[in-house]
């Protein structure tokens, strides 16, 4: 089990949102563990920490090569565009906006 000092680092890091010093603490339990003779426990914990880093956008693959796009969502506006073609009794520029 994981030493006080330990844990009073896991919790720290937590409630400061100190991603690096999370991670940091999570492998010296793990490294811990491991000398404690519980490599199970110490190969899960690691596990977990790749896990939670990988990124939180869409990966597309457009083929078998290695090239990847990453797509991040972007919202679109149409404001300041203005349109007067005849559009339903519009006397006057329509605005669009989203």
């Amino acid at each position: 089990m994981a030493t006080a000092d330990h844990l009073k680092m896991l919790i720290k890091a937590h409630f400061n949102d100190k991603d690096e010093q999370f991670r940091t603490a999570v492998l010296q339990i793990a490294a811990y563990e491991a000398q404690q003779g519980h490599p199970k426990l110490a190969r899960e914990l690691k596990t977990y920490l790749e896990k939670a880093s990988k990124p939180k956008c869409n990966v597309i693959n457009l083929n078998s090569s290695s090239e990847l796009i990453v797509y991040t969502p972007t919202k679109y506006s149409l404001q300041g565009t203005t349109q007067g073609n005849g559009l339903a009794g519009a006397d006057m520029p329509v605005r669009f906006s989203m």
